[in-house]
C-alpha cells in the first residue's frame, strides 16, 4: 500500500491500495507507518488534514485563475498522501491536472467529488478520534 516512483513522474498508487481505498477514506495503515505508530502524532496528523483540507478546498472552489487552482490541487494532494486519503489524492489529481480554461462544468465534477470526499474522509477521521 506504498507510493511508488517511477523515473521522475508522478507517484503512483499501487494496485492493492486501489482495494485497499474502496473500503475507508483513510489508509490507516499508511498513517501508521507515516507517523511511526505514535498514536498522538496521528491525531495530530489527522487534526491537520482535516483543517487544510478545509482550507486549500476552499482555495480552490474560490480560485480566479489556473495557478491558484494548480497551487490548491498540489497542497490537496500532499495532504491526502501524508494520511493516506488515496481517492482524494487521484481527484486533487485530476484537479491539477485539468486546463483551468476548459468547461467550467469540469471543475464543478471536481469540486463536487472532492466535496463528499473530504465529507466522507471528516467523518472517518472522527469516528476514529
Amino acid at each position: 500500500m506504498e507510493l511508488s516512483l517511477q523515473h521522475g513522474r508522478e507517484p503512483e498508487i499501487e494496485m492493492e491500495t486501489h482495494v485497499a481505498f474502496r473500503h475507508r477514506p483513510v489508509d490507516l495503515a499508511h498513517l501508521s507507518r507515516y507517523t511511526m505508530g505514535n498514536s498522538a502524532v496521528e491525531r495530530e496528523v489527522l487534526e491537520l488534514f482535516r483543517r487544510q483540507t478545509g482550507l486549500y478546498f476552499d482555495k480552490l472552489s474560490r480560485a480566479a485563475d489556473g495557478d491558484a487552482w494548480r497551487e490548491a490541487a498540489r497542497v490537496l494532494k500532499a495532504s491526502a498522501r501524508g494520511v493516506g486519503a488515496w481517492q482524494i489524492l487521484q481527484t486533487a489529481d485530476a484537479a491539477e491536472q485539468l486546463s483551468f480554461d476548459g468547461p467550467q462544468a469540469s471543475r464543478d465534477d471536481i469540486l463536487r467529488t472532492l466535496a463528499n470526499q473530504i465529507r466522507d474522509a471528516n467523518l472517518f477521521i472522527a469516528s476514529v478520534l
